[in-house]
């Protein structure tokens, strides 16, 4: 049987220490929302009702939405990047 010389180097694990070593530090500031409100409904033709006032589209898996819109829209809405530079 032959062996394969590999691709890819193994990296010990006991080096990942040394390969973030002059890297930026990273710091992820909190952005809570300013308000969070609880609404309770009856039935489905309530939660469709809301969802057209307010504009936005509310299925059997939305768990929560922000108000207003959110400024992009995407496969990433729920990722956002602020740029505090």
């Amino acid at each position: 049987m032959l062996k394969r010389k590999a691709l890819i180097p193994q990296l010990d694990m006991s080096d990942a220490e040394k390969e973030w070593v002059g890297m930026p530090e990273f710091v992820q500031k909190e952005n809570p929302p300013f308000r969070e409100i609880k609404i309770r409904f009856t039935c489905e033709e309530d939660v469709q009702e809301f969802a057209e006032k307010i504009g936005h589209t509310v299925t059997s898996k939305t768990t929560y939405i922000w108000y207003s819109e959110v400024p992009f829209k995407g496969r990433n809405v729920k990722r956002r990047y602020i740029d505090e530079s």
